[in-house]
């Protein structure tokens, strides 16, 4: 029954796990980009700014706090050791040229030659003589503590302050005697730059302005307010422009009257952006996840050129033909064009979450589903079309391998092999008992290996009609990964160790002791080890395992020689033993919350809220957050009025028209737990009021939004109870405790009243309305449908005895639907009095069930890990309901994507 569901679409939401980490600074010289992180140095080339190239990382001995770079010196800061100075151009081999170990913790860093200057949290500001680098010269300082960042202009030093929150300015005209002469005060900025004789300091969504002229008086000019900026992070004049950074947006504005500001935005695909740099007309933005590349003629129109991804993702399955890649990464399955491997683009995106694996022969792919395997024509990769579909037996395959005209597909204990001449209808030429389940597989025609824990078992392939074993061993230690080297050695990892296999032999030809290793690739003779931080390259010399040069990023590993294809990036391997990235292909955003309104998709993201509809292809971001940290959760939505908390307020979205979408803040509740419209200008509020630890009750309000500047409440009862569950009908509204619950009155929406209470002798999991019928879900599994017609006496029409661990319910037309972590049941409610079973959904135990969002006989999904997809009911009711069907995306869209 399950097949009779149609899955509609997909999208995927992949959270960012790492990146560069927390970084410190980023510089630019000599067209060269650095940037500095805790533990390590990444350089670009960026000769060619509109194609970034992976120069080289650099591990540190240490956590780098802040660099500095003129000339051929590079100086670094290191947690706990001090400040060294370095040769640029030899930085990786980690000799200094002499180090200050007396400053442990500097985290400002300046040099106007030959000049130093330096500032120590603990100790205060220092100014050496770097003529000579070797022997670096004490001249003065002075002890002012909890100094940060500093800028040194006209013979005045402007330090950020920790201790007495603003900017220290000292006369440094005299560098043996350096004068505090005074303190710019504005509280908690983030930094600072200064620009003909003003200081701009950025803070929350302020800019702070001091005129700065007279430094020995400095005059505040006080703030500029800017809605469009969460939470400043860094600012930068370029007269007459202020170039601002937050967590998750770029902004622009022209300040030539600072007093009335003109915005220019851009949104980039960087997240937690820490820092940026400026070279020429080219704007080098970093963050968590990579870095873009901005190009622009003028602030006005910023333009995206390139962006490098650092994070990691899911395991992706990828093949190529031609100049088009193959990806699929579960459960979305893209095209890209790669005829220009410097800079890929996305075709188009395939979404569906029934697809295991998959096969490339000629213009057709393969998927297998379950239990069965779907056949897609891509000759023309902008619009493919599946063209027929046919059944295997009940498992699903764990991997499709492709020789000649044959498709093998192997699952847990069988192989079947078909001969797909004509891919309309392939035909089954053999099947085979493998018995072994494999969670190890790997293909070198004529040999199909598989592996489970230390049993080895191989099956030459040379007659595809009958298959024979050819060898079988269990080893004394368990396999960990495999692959092919050639038809007659075979590459396995087991217990930290690489080994070189010869199968024929029955010999361990050779051994390479590993820290950690994970996925083994072969191509064009040369290993790619798969890692945690990269992929390390080995060669074969004589037998004997060599490794040759490391690459910082994951496999699995596509060929397109001398080009290979990683998780996210495309190196260029022309020279093995010094590989470099060349093109970058991956995005991604983190999602926490979902809700739908009946029609479309709310989605709280890591950067802000974005829109969806299931007939677009991508969300569109709405919103952005006003704070960098909080609470962010939804609580109801109806007919575009969408109600969410963030960083602890309320907001409402009007979005009734998606083209101009309207915010408004309330600061007003305690700490909002649920809240629904029962009118256009009316709606339920509960607060959960905490009276001491793990004690609290919930009070119910009615709140009247008629007019959003001034929103008045009335109090109407007290729930002293540690659950509710609450719904509404047309008429009636129900709050539902542990074991009663209460029918209040709400045909007039301004007077609210309760007219009955039922009690029951067991406890309440959860409750739905089913037009005028109430279904309640109890503890023990068991659900009532009660007729509220007469709300003063409700009578018991039906019941379902079910003993799964369900915990909640939901209601669709004539159809109840129950679900617990990874199983949904449906029930057809038509007849109310007699409900009867339908169907169910059932997903794999990491698949947990979050929400679900029914509208119509189409529900959306929510499931960690972060994946919403739409699911269609109508095949499987006999229902006789017309239904709208699902509509693809208007050429227009598809043009845009």
């Amino acid at each position: 029954m399950i097949s009779a569901l149609l899955f509609l679409t997909c999208i995927q939401i992949d959270r960012i796990v790492d990146g560069f980490g927390n970084i410190s600074n980023i510089k630019i010289n000599n067209d060269y980009l650095y940037i500095l992180n805790s533990e390590s140095i990444w350089i670009f080339d960026v000769k060619d700014k509109e194609n970034p190239i992976s120069y080289k990382q650099i591990e540190l001995l240490g956590q780098g706090l802040e660099f500095e770079i003129w000339g051929d010196l590079f100086f670094l800061s290191i947690y706990g050791k001090g400040v060294y100075c370095f040769n640029k151009n030899s930085i990786e081999k980690f000799v200094p040229l002499s180090i200050i170990e007396d400053l442990p913790n500097v985290i400002g860093i300046t040099f106007q030659y030959p000049h130093l200057f330096l500032t120590d949290p603990d100790k205060g500001f220092y100014i050496f003589d770097y003529s000579n680098p070797y022997e670096p010269k004490f001249i003065s300082s002075i002890g002012v503590p909890y100094l940060g960042s500093i800028k040194v202009q006209n013979g005045f030093a402007y330090i950020y302050s920790y201790g007495s929150p603003g900017i220290v300015i000292f006369d440094i005209q005299n560098l043996y005697k350096p004068i505090l002469l005074s303190l710019v005060m504005p509280v908690f900025l983030n930094d600072f730059d200064l620009e003909n004789g003003i200081l701009y300091g950025i803070e929350g969504h302020n800019i702070y302005m001091c005129d700065i002229t007279d430094p020995k008086n400095p005059v505040d000019m006080g703030y500029l307010f800017f809605k469009e900026i969460g939470s400043g992070q860094r600012i930068d004049i370029v007269y007459p422009y202020a170039i601002v950074l937050d967590y998750h947006n770029f902004l622009f504005y022209s300040i030539e009257d600072p007093w009335n500001p003109i915005f220019y935005g851009y949104s980039t695909p960087i997240e937690q952006n820490n820092n940026f740099v400026l070279l020429n007309n080219y704007i080098f933005v970093v963050g968590s996840n990579g870095f873009e590349v901005l190009k622009f003629d003028n602030f006005h129109s910023p333009l995206p050129i390139s962006f490098f991804s650092t994070s990691p993702n899911e395991d992706i399955e990828v093949q190529k033909k031609k100049d088009l890649l193959f990806r699929f990464y579960r459960p979305n399955f893209e095209v890209w064009d790669v005829s220009n491997v410097i800079n890929p683009f996305m075709i188009i995106s395939l979404k569906d979450i029934n697809w295991e694996t998959f096969a490339l022969v000629d213009n057709f792919v393969y998927f297998s589903t379950y239990n069965k395997i779907e056949i897609w024509d891509f000759a023309d990769p902008y619009f493919p079309s599946k063209i027929s579909e046919f059944y295997t037996y009940s498992y699903p395959a764990k991997k499709i391998f492709v020789k000649e005209k044959f498709l093998i597909y192997v699952c847990s204990d069988y192989f079947i092999i078909y001969d797909i001449s004509n891919p309309i209808e392939p035909i089954e030429i053999s099947f085979n008992y493998n018995s072994i389940y494999p969670y190890l597989i790997a293909f070198k025609p004529p040999y199909l290996a598989m592996g489970y824990q230390s049993l080895l078992k191989i099956w030459d392939l040379s007659d595809l009609s009958s298959p024979e074993v050819v060898f079988e061993k269990k080893f004394n230690f368990s396999l960990e990964s495999m692959e092919f080297y050639d038809e007659d050695r075979i590459l396995f990892i087991y217990e930290k160790k690489l080994s070189l296999y010869d199968f024929k032999d029955d010999i361990i030809l050779n051994e390479y002791d590993l820290n950690y290793g994970r996925n083994i690739y072969v191509n064009q003779g040369y290993i790619f080890l798969d890692t945690y931080v990269g992929t390390s390259i080995f060669e074969l010399q004589e037998n004997k395992l060599k490794i040759i040069s490391f690459y910082p990023d994951k496999g699995p590993v596509c060929g397109l020689y001398p080009y290979f294809i990683f998780k996210k990036s495309i190196g260029n391997f022309t020279d093995l033993y010094s590989p470099y990235t060349i093109g970058r292909y991956m995005r991604s955003k983190g999602y926490s919350d979902v809700i739908n309104d009946g029609e479309s998709f709310y989605i709280l993201a890591e950067d802000g809220m974005y829109w969806w509809r299931p007939n677009f292809y991508e969300p569109k971001k709405i919103f952005n957050y006003p704070y960098s940290d909080g609470y962010r959760y939804f609580l109801s939505a109806e007919k575009g009025k969408i109600f969410f908390v963030c960083n602890y307020s309320l907001y409402l979205l009007d979005n009734r028209n998606p083209l101009d979408p309207r915010f408004y803040k309330f600061n007003i509740f305690n700490d909002i737990v649920y809240l629904n419209f029962i009118s256009d200008n009316y709606a339920f509020a509960v607060d959960i009021i905490y009276t001491g630890p793990y004690e609290y009750y919930f009070e119910l309000n009615l709140a009247d939004f008629s007019n959003f500047e001034e929103v008045n409440f009335q109090f109407l009862e007290n729930y002293y109870s540690h659950s509710l569950y609450i719904d509404k009908s047309e008429d009636l509204l129900v709050i539902g405790d542990c074991d009663s619950i209460d029918i209040w009155k709400i045909k007039d929406p301004s007077n609210p009243f309760k007219i009955n209470t039922m009690e029951f002798d067991k406890t309440i999991k959860d409750l739905k309305f089913l037009n005028e019928y109430l279904a309640i879900l109890f503890f023990s599994g068991k659900i009532s449908i009660y007729d509220l017609k007469d709300p003063l006496e409700p009578c018991i029409l039906s019941s379902i005895e079910n003993l799964n661990p369900y915990y909640k319910i939901f209601s669709m037309p004539f159809v109840l639907g129950m679900y617990g972590e990874s199983k949904i049941e449906f029930w057809s409610v038509k007849d109310i009095r007699n409900p009867y079973f339908l169907d169910f959904l059932e997903f794999k135990p990491y698949q947990k069930i979050a929400k679900i969002f029914p509208f119509g006989l189409r529900f959306g999904l929510f499931t960690y890990p972060q994946q919403l997809s739409i699911w269609d009911l109508c095949n499987c009711l006999d229902l006789n309901i017309k239904c709208l069907p699902y509509t693809e995306p208007e050429e227009q869209e598809r043009s845009e994507r």
